[in-house]
């Protein structure tokens, strides 16, 4: 006498490795027999799924055993699933500003190896991406990673930003005395224009000039800027 065999749809998710298996149990939907089921006799076909299996719902065939052989068929649909998120993996880095006291950077920046286990290339985007003056020293931004299937999980790291770009000095002019002038000369004839600083006032370097006599002297200004940057 053959087994009564009843099936039942299943929706399968795979693993973080794109793959998933099922048992004949798992799309059996109550069968019976007069003297009982073997399922180490019994079988689904296929068995085995793998990311190229998502989408519209598999056929598959389920074959029960009784233990004396006798055996029935029925067909079920599998619907292969993906729900696992991105491993997504940041790094942190170090960020320079330019001249005009800006930086921007990339997700692949941050990104160390993010993998996904059906999506080779997941889309991956950042919070924060452009940075000024005033983000000098450690920020953190969050790195999120996104497959095809919208799944998503995010991680987060430290941008420090940097301003390695001395201040540019300019002269205020050709610095000349008419007449001769008994003293030293102090006056402050040049600014330094610094992106983070904006203009300030650069100051005499080294030993101040004596211009007590009639001549041509070279007069040194210097600048250090609120990151340490030296200009001369």
């Amino acid at each position: 006498e053959y087994p009564v065999v009843v099936c039942q749809n299943l929706t399968v998710q795979l693993d973080d490795t794109g793959n998933a298996t099922i048992a004949p149990q798992d799309v059996d939907g109550g069968s019976s027999d007069n003297c009982g089921i073997d399922w180490g006799l019994s079988t689904v076909v296929p068995n085995a799924f793998t990311c190229a299996n998502i989408g519209d719902p598999i056929t598959v065939t389920l074959t029960v055993s009784d233990p004396s052989g006798n055996t029935d068929t029925c067909l079920a649909q599998v619907t292969v699933v993906d729900e696992v998120p991105p491993d997504v993996i940041c790094q942190s880095i170090i960020v320079d500003l330019d001249a005009l006291g800006e930086a921007t950077i990339t997700p692949a920046d941050i990104d160390d190896g993010t993998t996904d286990n059906c999506d080779a290339d997941p889309l991956l985007e950042l919070d924060i991406t452009a940075f000024t003056c005033s983000d000098l020293g450690d920020n953190t931004v969050t790195l999120t990673a996104t497959d095809q299937y919208a799944n998503s999980d995010s991680c987060q790291a430290t941008v420090t930003v940097r301003d390695v770009t001395p201040a540019v000095i300019v002269l205020n002019g050709p610095a000349y005395l008419e007449v001769p002038y008994l003293g030293v000369y102090t006056e402050l004839g040049a600014v330094a224009q610094d992106a983070c600083d904006g203009e300030q006032p650069a100051i005499v370097g080294g030993d101040v000039v004596d211009t007590s006599t009639i001549g041509f002297y070279t007069v040194t200004y210097d600048y250090t800027d609120s990151s340490g940057n030296v200009s001369t």
